[in-house]
């Protein structure tokens, strides 16, 4: 199914390998969503940000997104986001059920990179 363009029901892996001799950044990825809490059907905004722990550069990739999620590939899949040039991105939904919902994002990280997640609590209350 999709809703926003965001595929529903989908299984994703994904793997980080650094290149010998690279020592990968660690990262920090940051996550919230808006409106918190929302009503049953009502636009929720999940939006995150990966900073490197040093160093000008942005990390670059994707954020996986993760619903009722206890640990990276945990959960229903809610979407991916790609990075932009500023390591920041957003996915927009209204597939997220009455209830409490922990929505994890996963960074699969890079040669250069580190993976990393967060997590952000979501109320929908209903209608």
């Amino acid at each position: 199914m999709l809703d926003d363009g965001v595929a529903v029901g989908l299984s994703v892996t994904f793997t980080a390998t650094a290149q010998p001799g690279v020592q990968r950044r660690l990262t920090e990825t940051r996550i919230g969503t808006d409106p918190d809490p929302s009503d049953e059907g009502e636009a929720v905004t999940i939006f995150v940000r990966v900073r490197a722990s040093s160093g000008g550069d942005r990390p670059r990739g994707s954020v996986v997104l993760y619903d009722r999620s206890s640990s990276c590939g945990d959960g229903a899949l809610l979407g991916q986001i790609e990075l932009d040039d500023d390591g920041e991105g957003s996915l927009t939904t209204r597939n997220l059920a009455v209830g409490f919902h922990t929505i994890r994002g996963c960074y699969s990280g890079s040669a250069s990179f580190a993976p990393s997640d967060d997590i952000a609590n979501q109320t929908v209350r209903e209608d």
